[in-house]
C-alpha cells in the first residue's frame, strides 16, 4: 500500500469534512473493507459471444465520508468522498515455480446515491441506489517467485501501469451502486455493491465488447456527526 496517497484522500476529505460541517447531524463517517473482484470478458470466435471470467479477489481499505440532503419526508440524496483500494490476487504453479501476483489499484470513489430510509425510534433501515465515480490515483502489481515447497520468494518484482490512452487503464471510470443497512442512534453497519459500467480500461473499438471490471462488496461500519 502507498501511504502517500492514503494521506492525501485523509487530507482532501478532511476539506470536505470542514466545507459541510455547517450541518453536521447529516455527516457521516464511514470506514471499512472492500472485497473486490477482477473480472475479464473475453469474446471468443468459436462461440461468438463474450465469455466472462473471474481472474481473482482481493480485500482493501475503504475510508471517507458521506454528506446526505433531504428531498421527501423518507427520501435523502447520498453524497461521498471516499479513498477506496480494490485488489485481486492470483497464484499458481509455472515452470517448477510457484507464483503470487497481486494488483492494487489505488482510487478517490465518489459515489452519489438516492437513500430511502425507515424508522422506529432509534432505530433505522435504508436502502439506496446510484453511481460511483472512481477517480485512479496508482495501480501497481506486485509478483513474487517460490521454489517448489518454500514459503520464502526467490525473486519479488514491482511494476506499475500508464493511465489514460487507448489500452491503458481510465483515470475515471463509472459504477452503479445498491446499498442497504441498518442504524441504532447514531452508528450504522452498511453493505454496498457496485459493479463498473462498461470497463476499466479504454478498450479499442474493435475488441469484440471485451472489458475488465470490478465487482465490489463493501462492508463499513459509520458514525454520524451531531445529535
Amino acid at each position: 500500500m502507498s501511504y502517500s496517497y492514503f494521506i492525501r484522500a485523509l487530507i482532501v476529505t478532511g476539506f470536505f469534512l470542514y466545507g459541510v460541517n455547517l450541518n453536521a447531524q447529516k455527516f457521516n463517517v464511514k470506514a471499512g473493507i472492500n472485497r473486490s473482484a477482477y473480472i475479464l470478458g473475453f469474446y471468443s470466435p468459436v462461440s461468438e459471444r463474450v465469455n466472462k471470467l473471474n481472474m481473482g479477489n482481493g480485500i482493501g481499505a475503504k475510508v471517507g465520508a458521506e454528506y446526505s440532503l433531504p428531498l421527501m419526508k423518507f427520501l435523502d440524496t447520498d453524497f461521498g468522498l471516499f479513498y477506496a483500494q480494490r485488489k485481486f490476487k492470483s497464484e499458481g504453479i509455472q515452470l517448477e515455480e510457484a507464483y503470487e501476483t497481486t494488483l492494487t489499484m489505488q482510487y478517490v470513489d465518489i459515489p452519489l446515491n438516492l437513500r430511502l430510509t425507515f424508522s422506529k425510534g432509534n432505530l433505522q433501515w435504508h436502502m439506496r441506489a446510484g453511481v460511483l465515480a472512481g477517480v485512479l490515483l496508482h495501480l501497481q502489481q506486485k509478483s513474487l517467485l517460490f521454489p517448489i515447497g518454500s514459503s520464502e520468494p526467490k525473486n519479488e518484482y514491482i511494476s506499475t501501469f500508464p493511465i489514460g490512452g487507448t489500452g491503458n487503464f481510465k483515470r475515471v471510470d463509472l459504477s452503479s451502486s445498491f446499498g442497504t443497512g441498518i442504524s441504532w442512534k447514531n452508528v450504522s453497519l452498511n453493505i454496498d455493491y457496485n459493479q463498473t459500467i462498461g470497463s476499466i480500461v479504454n478498450e479499442p473499438e474493435n475488441n469484440n465488447g471485451s472489458y475488465i471490471r470490478w465487482n465490489t462488496w463493501y462492508l463499513s461500519l459509520g458514525y454520524r456527526l451531531g445529535e
